[in-house]
């Protein structure tokens, strides 16, 4: 399969006890792995979740963890219809995140 690129991804954290985070991602789908990139903010460091196709998910961990503050962040996701949904674990604590892709990647390599 060819990579496959898309920039500009809204993806939404859900977290039990305060309101969802939204970031704007790359994700980079090369079919036996997808790749989360989530720029650096002012509150977190960049974001790079390497995630290996297990069975009909994909599970990885943020490649450079913790930024300033050394947290571990975890996640697992999974394609339901046209969503991609998950659980992303910071630092032990559990959420749910979400993403689609476009229909058309921005490129292809």
């Amino acid at each position: 399969m060819a990579i496959a690129i898309y920039d500009r991804v809204q993806l939404q954290i859900f977290a039990a006890d305060s309101e969802s985070d939204d970031y704007e991602a790359r994700v980079v789908d090369r079919g036996d792995e997808m790749i989360l990139e989530i720029p650096e903010q002012k509150e977190t460091a960049l974001i790079t979740i390497r995630g290996k196709r297990i069975e009909h998910y994909y599970a990885g961990r943020d490649e450079a963890p913790g930024g300033p503050d050394g947290w571990e962040l975890i996640a697992r996701w999974s394609k339901l219809g046209d969503i991609y949904v998950g659980i992303w674990i910071a630092d032990g604590s559990e959420s749910l995140f979400s993403f689609r892709l476009p229909k058309k990647p921005t490129r292809t390599g």
